[in-house]
């Protein structure tokens, strides 16, 4: 199911939505300021696979280079991440490659409805999630607010460095095929999908 989410989101975003914002900002005038490069932009943003719902910084570095940190919660637990952007036009506008690493924290003593074996009925299960690392591959598509501020959207993929990154608590339990597919499909992996809003601070020369 998640999966199946994952790719109609990817879809939309990919045939409806960046081709309706691209137009729209075509014909708005705010969207026609001069270019500026900003100092520090920083924001908020929401994604799967990505951050969950945090805070995100960006620094340019270089004309098309730039660095990135984020700070997140999400159903593994806090998020913490970094990396660099390839940026093909400029900074706060048009096409960005990214390559980073991200730490999911988990959580202990997690609680929750998981089927169980032999029966396969719900029951109450206590859950360590453990800590997990993954590595990013991300395509992001800008569009630019004012003259430095920037709305992105972005899709890609994250490797995790391991799996089946959890560990039953509850004595005696035994977790059906389909509660271990959901426990790894919870974990941070898999298809990126996310947005986020960033403000341009200052401007470099």
């Amino acid at each position: 199911m998640k999966n199946k989410i994952q790719k109609l989101l990817a879809t939309f975003i990919l045939v409806v939505f960046i081709p309706g914002i691209t137009l729209f900002a075509g014909n708005n005038p705010k969207f026609k300021k001069e270019d500026a490069t900003p100092i520090l932009l920083i924001g908020v943003g929401l994604g799967i696979n990505d951050y969950g719902f945090g805070l995100g910084l960006e620094a340019p570095i270089m004309k098309n280079l730039s660095v990135y940190g984020d700070l997140g919660v999400g159903g593994w637990g806090s998020k913490v991440g970094m990396g660099f952007n390839y940026h093909f036009q400029q900074i706060t506008k048009g096409s960005v490659i990214s390559l980073g690493i991200s730490h999911g924290s988990g959580l202990k003593g997690f609680e929750t409805d998981m089927m169980v074996e032999p029966s396969g009925d719900q029951q109450r299960v206590k859950l360590d999630l453990n800590p997990v690392n993954t590595v990013n591959i991300k395509y992001t598509y800008n569009i630019k607010l004012g003259s430095k501020s920037k709305f992105g959207i972005s899709a890609g993929y994250s490797i995790p460095f391991t799996t089946d990154n959890y560990k039953v608590l509850t004595p005696g339990v035994k977790l059906t095929p389909e509660s271990e597919t959901v426990l790894n499909m919870m974990q941070p992996g898999g298809l990126i999908f996310g947005f986020r809003f960033l403000f341009g601070i200052g401007t470099k020369d």
